[in-house]
């Protein structure tokens, strides 16, 4: 939403493409929220898997490192799948509950609430920091698989897993950012 400079008008009636944005928007903090999710449910399997691999006796572990590669075989099939999966189940849970929520509204509803977000300084530059950071996961995701022999399937689960924790990190830098300023700023000043 922040990187594309949507038409904003003074008056909220009069605010173009809202359900446009307010669908992106939406779609954006599913998918945020899933890669959050997903984030903590892998770690934690990332977590198991560990454990189990140091119960297996020693001879065993060398065979398990050595047709995982140590440890980047285990991003690989545990983490990036896991975050890949909560990430589109998110966005897509919200879809559904914006759908939802809204049906049957009136286009002004609609318009207000678009207008709204575009009108929320800290929502537009939260919404820049996570698109950023999905960007930039996506881009790792896209680095990292090129020359691998790597299904097409899992290719795309290991992109849309790096673009969920992009957008993930994302969200931390930017409350990161706007608690430093606040910290920083006199009086406390609202950022």
């Amino acid at each position: 939403m922040s990187e594309f400079s949507w038409p904003h008008p003074t008056h909220a009636e009069d605010q173009p493409y809202a359900k446009s944005i307010l669908y992106i928007h939406v779609f954006h903090r599913g998918f945020e929220a899933g890669g959050l999710i997903g984030s903590l449910w892998g770690g934690y399997k990332l977590y198991k898997g560990r454990q189990t691999i140091k119960s297996i006796s020693p001879e065993g572990r060398e065979a398990v490192a050595g047709i995982a590669g140590k440890n980047a075989g285990v991003m690989r099939t545990i983490f990036y799948p896991t975050m890949a999966r909560s990430s589109l189940i998110g966005a897509g849970v919200t879809m559904l509950l914006l759908t939802g929520r809204m049906w049957g509204a009136e286009e002004v509803e609609w318009q207000d609430r678009s207008w709204r977000l575009l009108e929320n300084e800290g929502q537009v530059r939260h919404d820049l920091y996570a698109d950023v950071g999905a960007g930039v996961g996506a881009v790792s995701g896209v680095v990292g698989v090129v020359g691998s022999k790597l299904s097409v399937s899992r290719m795309a689960r290991e992109l849309a897993g790096r673009a969920g924790l992009g957008a993930v990190v994302g969200f931390v830098g930017c409350e990161v950012v706007r608690g430093y300023r606040r910290f920083t700023s006199k009086d406390g000043e609202k950022v």
